[in-house]
Order: structure tokens, then C-alpha cells, then sequence
């Protein structure tokens, strides 16, 4: 009787175990599909949104012979580091492109995408600036208005591979459209952008400043400055120094010319995510920080001097997708 009872009590002991595993294993594929459900989701979302980029790149053209600074259609991308595009991701693209319209006196093409939806071309004197894509509505609760800057590489599986390997993070794989390929990432701590190499590279870049209205600058907001530089000079061969006058920013420089910064957000603004933001040469700063907040902007930072170079603001657009404001400086070395 003895050894039957320490028998049951072993068979129930080993049942126990099994029960026990088998909860384990439950909870770890449970895990794992809300893992894997998350980052379907995540790239679902991506895929979605940028599909329609892929298929308006198509038809994005522009006039070879106007001279450009800042601006470049993605049919004209040429050199490694070259910031090329922007798009929008938006919840309404109408109310985008009319608040857009009436900061910058940007006009605007919409083009039917069938399935996709619409996409709109954001244009100063009939060049493309930008573009406005529209964030599916099953994402819109999770994912807020934003811009992407698309930068242009020589080769883009071997980037992503790069990117990869010093920790970024691909959002939308390498893939083929009509003008180019193009693949969406981040970097090790989340800010999105894009590598692009175009079909028909071009040198189009002229030693002119930005006129108003055109993309001047690109600065990135990020939690460890450091790390950061350290992750983009190594993907585009970019070179980094700190700047003049301003302690914790880098400025990165593609060859001699000096095209972005780097800073870690201020302390009011722990937990914002890191980003790029892209600036817009303006006027005067203070009126037209002044109209974005009349159209429904809100002001980040109110407008603010760098001695010898110019002035700037930073603010959200109604949607809350964050740019800066830039007047620069008649006398700047720039």
C-alpha cells in the first residue's frame, strides 16, 4: 500500500509538471502571437501607408531646368546623404494641404489612386515639395500625423543590410517602384525615415541659399545624440561637429556642405519619440509663426535667434506633425 500511495503521489506530482508546462508553453505562444500580432500590425500599417507613395513616385516629375536647393522630386534623386523628399502621413489631407497652402502659399495636385486612395503633391511655382499621404483609418487611433524625410543611397538592399546590422529597424522592405526603390526604416532609437535611389540619378543641387517656401534644413530630435551621430555618419558617410555656441548639438555635414543637426529634446519634452524635423525657409519667423498659430498651428518653440546664422520656430500643424520655420541671416556664412 505504501509503495502504491508513493506511486499515485508521484504519477499526480508528475501530472502537476506537465499541467505546469503545458501552462507555460500556453503563455509563451500567447506571448508570441501578441508579439507577432503587434509587429504584423506595425508593418501592416507601414505597408499600407507607403504603398501609396510607390504608386504616386510614378508620376511625380518636375522640371529638370529650374534651378533647385532643398527641393527634389524623387525621379531626380542623386548622391549618397542628399535629403531628396518629404511626405505628409496624415489623418485628412484636405485640411493638411489647406493649411499648407495658406502658411507657405503652396499649391496642390491630387491624384485618384483607385484602392489606395488619394495622394497629394505639394508644389511651390510647380515644382514638387511634398507629398500627403493619408494614414489608413485603422491606424489612425495609434499612429499620429507625421512628417518622413527620404534620403537618397547608391544601393539600397546594401543599406538596409547596414542599417540592420548597427541596429535599425526596417519598417517597409526594399522594394522596386516605377521611378527607383525605396525602403522605409528607423534608427536604433525609433526615428523613421527612408532610403531612396532613383532610376535616373541626377547632380541638381545648386550653391544658391533656399528661396521661401523651400526645404532649407533637417534637424533630429533623439534621446542619445551620441549614439545617433555616431549610427548616421556611419550609414552615409556623413561627418559630425559639435556646433559653435551650443552645447549638446552636432551639426552633420554631407562633404563641405553642412546639411542637419543633432540634439536631444529639452527636458519639458521626455518621452516624445525621436524624429526628424524639417524646416522651411520663411520670410519672417515671427509672422509666420504668428499665421500657423492663426490656422490652427501650436507653437513648440516660440521663434528664437542662432547669432550669425538666423532665427527660428518649431511648431506642430493642426494635426500635430511637427516642422520648423527658418529665416536666415542675410550676413550668415552659410
Amino acid at each position: 500500500n505504501e509503495n502504491e500511495n508513493e506511486n499515485e503521489n508521484e504519477n499526480e506530482n508528475e501530472n502537476e509538471n506537465e499541467n505546469e508546462n503545458e501552462n507555460e508553453n500556453e503563455n509563451e505562444n500567447e506571448n508570441e502571437n501578441e508579439n507577432e500580432n503587434e509587429n504584423e500590425n506595425e508593418n501592416e500599417y507601414w505597408q499600407e501607408s507607403f504603398a501609396r507613395m510607390s504608386i504616386a513616385g510614378g508620376v511625380v516629375r518636375r522640371d529638370t531646368n529650374k534651378p533647385t536647393h532643398g527641393v527634389m522630386d524623387m525621379s531626380e534623386t542623386s548622391f549618397e546623404g542628399r535629403f531628396v523628399w518629404r511626405e505628409l502621413m496624415a489623418h485628412d489631407a484636405d485640411s493638411a494641404k489647406g493649411f499648407y497652402g495658406e502658411l507657405f502659399n503652396w499649391t496642390s495636385a491630387t491624384m485618384a489612386m483607385g484602392e489606395m486612395g488619394d495622394y497629394t503633391l505639394l508644389k511651390r511655382d510647380d515644382a514638387d515639395l511634398a507629398g500627403i499621404a493619408t494614414i489608413p483609418k485603422a491606424h489612425q487611433g495609434s499612429v499620429p500625423p507625421h512628417w518622413v524625410a527620404y534620403i537618397s543611397v547608391d544601393d539600397v538592399a546594401a543599406k538596409v543590410k547596414q542599417i540592420e546590422s548597427l541596429g535599425g529597424k526596417v519598417r517597409v522592405p526594399h522594394t522596386t517602384i516605377p521611378v527607383g526603390e525605396f525602403a522605409i526604416v528607423s534608427d536604433p532609437h525609433g526615428a523613421p525615415f527612408a532610403v531612396f535611389k532613383s532610376n535616373t540619378p541626377g547632380a541638381t543641387d545648386t550653391e544658391s541659399r533656399p528661396e521661401v517656401g523651400q526645404w532649407c534644413w533637417q534637424q533630429l530630435m533623439t534621446s542619445n545624440v551620441k549614439a545617433a551621430v555616431d549610427f548616421y555618419t556611419a550609414v552615409f558617410g556623413w561627418t559630425a561637429q559639435p556646433m559653435p555656441g551650443n552645447e549638446g548639438t552636432v551639426v552633420l555635414s554631407r562633404g563641405e556642405q553642412m546639411i542637419a543637426t543633432a540634439m536631444a529634446y529639452p527636458a519639458e519634452a521626455v518621452g516624445m519619440p525621436p524624429s526628424w524635423i524639417n524646416y522651411v525657409s520663411v520670410a519672417d519667423v515671427d509672422a509666420s509663426t504668428k499665421r500657423a498659430q492663426k490656422l490652427g498651428g501650436k507653437v513648440h518653440k516660440e521663434p528664437t535667434d542662432i547669432p550669425g546664422m538666423g532665427r527660428f520656430s518649431v511648431l506642430a500643424d493642426p494635426s500635430g506633425a511637427s516642422l520648423a520655420l527658418w529665416t536666415q541671416d542675410p550676413n550668415a556664412q552659410m
